[in-house]
């Protein structure tokens, strides 16, 4: 036993006294790296650049605007677009229109089925009038949905003048200027990720 221990206690002591230059090699290897993600990237339509936000070699991250295209009139449609979704003026009007013809039908009815003061064509003629109120805020409620969609439609619009790093990189090559036009899916921007 005593020898049993005198050897792991010898074994020990000389693993760390051993000369650093047998404990750490350095390890170098000859070859090529490549990165991660190498991609080369475009706009579906065509403009003219007008800013660009970053230079090559800057770090970018996921989701930032990289260059965007001239979009005055796509922000100028999304504004309209806005404008007519936002005014709630005529489905205001249609709704308190409803919320005043629903109590005097309502008593057209009662009295014309409890005392017959009110004869059947008044009380036919309030119902009608009351069911186109009730259909005209009723198509004034899908036509908002149909303005949401259209200003929604705009904004989509306006974003595909910007182009976004899909991932957090480097910018490696920018191959158009401010001011020069592009064409739809022509190589704008290489984006690497060398994180791996």
């Amino acid at each position: 036993r005593r020898f049993l221990s005198f050897f792991i206690l010898f074994g020990l002591f000389s693993i760390f006294h051993m000369p650093q230059n047998l404990v750490a090699e350095e390890l170098r290897i000859s070859g090529i790296t490549e990165p991660y993600q190498d991609v080369i990237m475009g706009l579906t339509i065509y403009g003219q650049i007008s800013e660009t936000f970053f230079t090559e070699g800057d770090t970018v991250k996921e989701g930032e605007v990289i260059l965007e295209l001239d979009k005055q009139l796509e922000e100028l449609e999304v504004s309209r677009r806005n404008l007519i979704w936002e005014n709630k003026a005529e489905i205001k009007s249609a709704a308190a229109h409803v919320a005043m013809l629903a109590p005097q039908f309502l008593a057209t009815k009662q009295l014309y089925e409890g005392t017959g003061s009110v004869s059947k064509e008044e009380l036919e003629k309030q119902e009608l009038e009351y069911a186109l109120a009730q259909a005209k805020l009723e198509q004034l409620k899908s036509s908002e949905e149909r303005k949401y969609i259209e200003y929604m439609i705009a904004q989509a619009q306006l974003n595909k003048r910007l182009l976004r790093a899909p991932f957090t990189g480097i910018l490696a090559k920018v191959f158009l200027n401010v001011g020069e036009s592009c064409e739809p899916d022509e190589p704008l921007v290489q984006m690497v990720d060398i994180r791996k």
